[in-house]
This record gives structure tokens, sequence and C-alpha cells, in this order.
């Protein structure tokens, strides 16, 4: 697998996010933007939300208002995790979606396409695999990425994290032919295999350790794997002569910045 050598390291970026921390903007999004003749690039690196009265709403709106404004007719909007399905309002949009609800509806409200270039989850198990993860290493870091987003936010629309959990790991065993069940009852024992100790869903801190790319060897490789899927679909969307409005969560942003940055003032 290839690598570009402007990605930031997850190192560097856990950098940034101390200096921002520093300065009392680590829950800041991080947005980068880049026009160059008579094209735009927006890339809106989120703090994942699905509150309605967040501030990053309204930064994504108003941005998402200068990327419509601009001359450019060809455009596109690139969102994470999957192109989502947006609700008749954009406070049901936000609620069952976040900020990928909001980027939904914004988007059909103003006809632009959506696109979600998330790699082949199949794919990327056979890498994660191919790189020598375990089935139990690689589970987990799954499971402890989808309960961290429940416990920051997905709670908020599903009350049970039992039943949240076993959906999530439902789609997993769906898409790969395991030599581990993906039942909930299973996972919860691999869980405590890797991470040492038994599941909480209250602890924030080990949930946010297992999914961290800079501490989790396994969300490392992954998340490298989906900054590369992300940053070839920007390229082919920019060499297109399209604008482009992403989002994404900040620590894409953070990792892409100086790659967008030669692609879109490269000679």
């Amino acid at each position: 697998m290839g690598t570009i050598k402007d990605f930031r390291s997850y190192e560097q970026m856990d950098k940034i996010y101390r200096l921002l921390e520093t300065h009392g903007k680590s829950h800041q999004p991080y947005i980068v933007k880049f026009e160059r003749g008579n094209q735009l690039l927006i890339f809106f690196g989120s703090r994942h939300s699905n509150k309605t009265d967040d501030l990053q709403v309204t930064e994504i709106e108003n941005l998402w208002s200068i990327f419509i404004e601009h001359t450019n007719s060809t455009k596109v909007a690139v969102g994470e995790g999957g192109i989502r399905s947006a609700s008749s309002t954009k406070a049901e949009s936000i609620t069952e979606h976040s900020e990928a609800g909001l980027l939904a509806w914004l988007a059909r409200r103003d006809n632009i396409e959506v696109v979600s270039p998330e790699p082949d989850r199949t794919e990327e198990i056979g890498y994660l695999l191919a790189e020598g993860f375990t089935t139990a290493q690689i589970l987990t870091y799954y499971f402890a990425r989808q309960m961290l987003q429940w416990k920051r936010s997905d709670h908020l629309s599903y009350t049970v994290w039992q039943d949240y959990a076993s959906d999530c790991m439902k789609k997993y065993g769906s898409v790969y032919q395991w030599n581990e069940s993906t039942d909930l009852q299973n996972i919860l024992s691999l869980y405590s295999k890797v991470a040492g100790k038994a599941f909480d869903p209250s602890d924030e801190k080990t949930l946010y350790e297992l999914s961290r790319p800079s501490a989790n060897s396994v969300a490392a490789a992954s998340g490298l794997y989906r900054d590369l899927s992300v940053y070839t679909a920007i390229k082919a969307y920019w060499k297109g002569g399209k604008d482009i409005f992403a989002v994404y969560g900040s620590g894409h942003a953070l990792v892409l910045e100086l790659a967008l940055h030669r692609l879109a003032y490269a000679a």
C-alpha cells in the first residue's frame, strides 16, 4: 500500500492537538481552505456532534454558502461514513447523522452531488489481516470506535448501548467471513482480552485510546487506509475541475492538510 509523503503522521497530528489545547482551541473545528483559479476546496475538520445548537453547524452553513456562491458551476460534496439520507428537516438530519446529516441536507437543498470515498470494508479488513493484526485486535478496534461514537453523540438517538453495539457489529459481520463470531457476547469477550479489562460503556478514556491512531497500531493502519481513499477521491475531483466541500473528522483534516495544499497549488 502506498503512502503520501505530505501526510502528517499521527504523532504530528497529536502535537498539533496539544498545541491547540494550550490555546483553548482543542474542541474547535479544523478548517482547511484553498482557492486557485476558478476552483475552491474547503475541508471542514469537524468535531463529531449531533447537537442542533452546536456552533459548528453555523460554521458549516457559512462555509457552505461560500462554496455555493463560488463561480465554478461544477461542485461535489464529500462526506464521511457513507452517504447519509437527509431527513425532512435540518434538525432531524443533524440529530440522526451528526454533521454528515447536515451535509446531506444542505446538498439535497442545493442539488449538489454527495460522495463518500470510504474504502471498501472487505478490502480494508483484508489489508489489516495482511498487516499481521489478529481478528480479535481488528474487531476490538471497530467495536471501540463505534462505541466511542455512541458515547459522544449517538446515545442521544440510540439509548440502549447493547442494541446499538449489536447492530453495528452485525454489519461488520456481514461484510467479511470472520473466524470469530461478531455477536455481542463474543465481541465483549474479545474486548476484555485485548483491552485487559471488561467493557464499560462509560469508560470513554479506554475507548478513545483504542480508537486513537497514535496509541493503537490497528487504528493507525485503518486511518491511513481511509485517508488514502479520501485523498485519492479529492485529487480526482480537483483534477476534474470541481469545487469540493468535504466534511470529515478534524484528525483527517490535520493529516491531509499539507497534501491538499500541494495538490491545490501544484504547478
